[in-house]
């Protein structure tokens, strides 16, 4: 069920991602790069297509990122992570996080061919955030992931980098 959870949670962040204001078009920057290598080829998202948002309360802040490409009319991928820090504000959120069920942080990569969707979430890995300021986050991460439907299947995902414009909340 918590996998269930995270993994809808994950999907809202992608699609609900503010793209207003930036890019190419909108006389802004492009909004960054994702890029990581799944099982050994190289995965990068398309440039515009690369998100990243933070929320904070009294105790804790939230980071989401995300990144997805256009492999044809009827084929994209996303990939997707949150991390949240014990700390009420932005600047706590630079350090390391564990992927995973009792992990600071969980992962999604999303397949989606027509109607069939594939999904695989985080069993193990782990992203860091090395800098963050009010108008961008970058780091890098890596995971193991399993497919929420077989179980045997698994994707390893390695040398992951982010550099995305940050969204205020």
């Amino acid at each position: 069920m918590l996998r269930v959870i995270t993994f809808s949670v994950l999907v809202l962040l992608i699609s609900c991602s503010d793209d207003s204001g930036t890019g190419p078009g909108n006389g802004g920057d492009v909004l960054g790069t994702f890029s990581v290598d799944i099982n050994g080829t190289k995965w990068k998202a398309t440039q515009n297509i690369v998100f990243a948002s933070y929320s904070e309360s009294e105790s804790f802040t939230v980071l989401s990122v995300s990144g997805g490409k256009s492999i044809s009319p009827t084929e994209a991928q996303a990939i997707a992570f949150t991390v949240s820090a014990e700390e009420s504000n932005l600047a706590g959120l630079v350090g390391t996080y564990s992927l995973g069920v009792t992990g600071g942080g969980a992962l999604a990569f999303t397949t989606t061919i027509s109607d069939d969707i594939v999904s695989y979430l985080s069993l193990s890995g782990e992203v860091t955030v090395t800098e963050i300021t009010t108008s961008s986050v970058v780091g890098t991460f890596n995971a193991i992931c399993v497919n929420t439907v077989d179980q045997e299947d698994t994707i390893t995902m390695t040398n992951g980098i982010f550099n995305a414009i940050l969204a205020t909340p």
